[in-house]
């Protein structure tokens, strides 16, 4: 499935961008999707609204929680065997502050009734 959606994004969407975009404003869509994919999520979050306010609202401290386990979980990956549980228990309680994060009532705005959880 991953495969096929790669596929269909070089083979249809990117080519029809191309077609409708100069290249500078292919270059500024670029920056702007480089930059995004530097400031947002990590891991997934799927009691966030996918819309506006809510994913605003909660990208940039999930994105942080996310990326501090991220640091974390690479570090325990390397550490020695007694460092192990401790950098797992950092990981699990980043996740539970992901978890609160995720069900403000703020983060979940902006989804419409059929498409929310």
């Amino acid at each position: 499935m991953l495969r096929e959606d790669v596929r269909d994004e070089e083979d249809v969407m990117l080519p029809r961008l191309q077609e409708r975009l100069s290249a500078e404003e292919l270059r500024s869509l670029g920056r702007r999707w480089a930059l995004m994919a530097r400031i947002s999520p990590t891991r997934p979050h799927p009691t966030v609204s996918r819309r506006p306010p809510g994913n605003v609202l909660s990208g940039l401290p999930l994105s942080l929680i996310d990326r501090t386990r991220d640091v974390v979980d690479a570090g325990v990956r390397r550490a020695p065997d007694r460092f192990v549980p401790a950098g797992r228990a950092v990981s699990t309680g980043l996740a539970a502050v992901g978890g609160v994060v995720e069900r403000v009532p703020l983060a979940r705005r902006g989804d419409r009734p059929p498409t929310s959880r």
